[in-house]
């Protein structure tokens, strides 16, 4: 067995060395198991309950355990070293070679909670920015107070792609992903899975912070006269296109990450297309641009949401309104059927 990480060469051995390498675990049976863990705990020992009642015990030997046991009067039923498996050898011997580590966990409440508070925080910063300096009869005219209060679905793009990436390039970066396919096998089932958990945790921050950051943008609107209300017409059609626009982002960024398997480039890629290529598409000629940018994936979020802090144009859907699934018709085609 051939172990190469960064270039170099890691382990040149037989299979069974190699596993004699990796982390051996020490499974032991106790009446008095709680006591036990104490004691090895105070010895430096990760200990971890089984649901038989048996314990499962790392970073010492069995003869260790057994020692300690006779030491301090501990009846013992069961004493047996178990060897690690080789996805957890091989975990042990890479651990240095490793260019990214990402804590799962810990990424992925980080960034439903920035999301989040860019959801609500930055959409409340423009709601009270607003008319400042005075304001024109037909700016106000035109002004969509519920679209103002969500402009905040800008920054929250950054997190939930971020988020997207890292459900499946942190696997990759770190090399679980060889454990989880050799338990899944069927590539297409554990991109299913990922991606039902993601949309469904997404979806449901987004159109949690999208419903607070309309009713903080609406508290503050509501002194300058400007107040919109959560039965208007088209208004709980934003918050909740809001709210599943992260999470389609969520899941274009997941794909990317697919596509591309690294942390850095894959962020890259959705910075670019998200935040990037917008302003790129504005500079080119206007039969391009009135081409091009209803199908970027930014202006699918204004069209849900409406006229936003950042709309780049007055009119982001086709002149009447129709020809995109995420518009909303002003009038019906010409081709629409009599019913």
């Amino acid at each position: 067995m051939i172990v190469i990480g960064r270039g170099r060469l890691i382990a040149d051995t037989p299979m069974q060395e190699l596993l004699q390498r990796g982390s051996t675990r020490v499974r032991v049976r106790s009446p008095q198991a709680q006591r036990l863990a104490q004691l090895l705990r105070a010895e430096r020992a990760t200990v971890e309950f089984q649901g038989d009642g048996a314990l499962l015990v790392r970073g010492t030997q069995a003869a260790a355990v057994g020692e300690l046991a006779a030491r301090h009067g501990i009846a013992l039923h069961e004493l047996v070293t178990r060897q690690a498996p080789l996805e957890e050898a091989f975990m042990d011997l890479t651990r240095d070679a490793v260019d990214y580590q990402a804590h799962s966990r810990q990424t992925t409440w980080w960034a439903l909670v920035s999301a989040a508070a860019g959801m609500v925080g930055l959409g409340a910063l423009f709601c009270a920015r607003y008319g400042i300096g005075g304001n024109n009869p037909a700016g106000r005219a035109s002004f969509d107070p519920a679209a103002y209060s969500l402009s905040g679905f800008f920054l929250a793009q950054l997190a939930v792609g971020v988020l997207g990436v890292l459900a499946i390039t942190s696997e990759y970066a770190t090399g679980s992903i060889r454990a989880t396919l050799a338990a899944a096998p069927q590539r297409l089932l554990v991109l299913g899975a990922k991606a039902v958990v993601l949309a469904a945790s997404t979806a449901v921050v987004g159109i949690a912070s999208a419903l607070a950051a309309f009713l903080v943008g609406q508290a503050i609107l509501a002194h300058k006269g400007l107040q919109a209300h959560l039965g208007d017409p088209g208004v709980s059609r934003a918050v909740v296109g809001a709210g599943l626009y992260l999470a389609v982002l969520s899941l274009l960024a997941l794909g990317i990450g697919t596509l591309v398997r690294s942390t850095v480039g894959a962020t890259a890629v959705v910075v670019g297309l998200v935040f990037i290529l917008p302003g790129i598409v504005g500079a080119l000629p206007a039969s391009w641009e009135d081409t091009i940018t209803p199908y970027l994936p930014s202006n699918a979020g204004q069209a849900l949401t409406g006229r936003t802090k950042f709309a780049l144009k007055a009119s982001i859907c086709s002149p009447h309104g129709w020809g995109l699934p995420w518009c909303a018709p002003t009038r019906p085609p010409p081709w629409s059927p009599p019913w």
